[in-house]
């Protein structure tokens, strides 16, 4: 399955999302890799994970246009970057579906999740009082996976650990469609960091998009 879905979702960045329908082996043969890149490679015993790292990579170097060899590298936080490229990077893949982002400067976040994945048993463990407070009664899990997803996103743009999904970030009111906008904040360490988002949900996939927003960072 080729890409199913490509876009730019703010000025100097792209994104892009994969269908994981192939063998591991349709990947390895596009991908070049380092020494240990290859020892971690073979440490994935996994079949769905094995595949999923390297659809994620594939699409890392579809979106910066090459076939030379791009080394994907991950900090003592987890947070992806390009050790031998100067675009900033963030991925996301699920079993079915693998989702990339690159841009130019600021920190970036990308999340994917099947769109029939259910997150209304754990909504209490990310949406926030006052998000619950402006969400009717009655709210559709499409609606709490872009909750979700904008929560990943804003983890991922922060880059470190110690965030709580309820406490340290707020999804601001939106109106739900297709395609549409978001836009939240980070609070940590009595500094706000306000983000805005770019979503999509097909009938296979919730796809939520991020950058930190391109101001100062606002102290509280």
């Amino acid at each position: 399955m080729p890409l199913v879905y490509e876009c730019t979702p703010f000025s100097q960045c792209s994104a892009a999302v994969w269908e994981i329908e192939e063998p591991p082996e349709y990947f390895e043969e596009k991908l070049i890799f380092n020494s240990w890149e290859k020892d971690y490679l073979r440490n994935i015993r996994h079949p769905v994970r094995r595949r999923s790292w390297l659809a994620s990579r594939y699409l890392i170097k579809i979106l910066l246009k090459t076939d030379a060899f791009v080394e994907l590298l991950f900090d003592i936080n987890g947070k992806p970057f390009l050790g031998n490229k100067k675009q900033l990077v963030t991925i996301s893949h699920t079993q079915q579906f693998a989702a990339a982002m690159i841009a130019d400067e600021y920190d970036i976040g990308i999340d994917v999740e099947a769109l029939q994945r259910s997150v209304e048993h754990v909504s209490h463990k990310f949406l926030s009082a006052t998000e619950k407070r402006t969400l009717p009664d009655a709210v559709s899990n499409d609606t709490l996976l872009l909750y979700w997803g904008a929560k990943e996103v804003m983890y991922k743009i922060h880059g470190r650990k110690r965030l709580d999904f309820r406490d340290h970030m707020l999804v601001h009111p939106f109106e739900k469609a297709a395609i549409g906008d978001m836009s939240g904040m980070i609070t940590k360490d009595g500094v706000a960091s306000p983000c805005v988002m770019s979503y999509i949900q097909t009938p296979s996939f919730s796809l939520v998009m991020g950058m930190r927003q391109p101001t100062e960072v606002l102290p509280l």
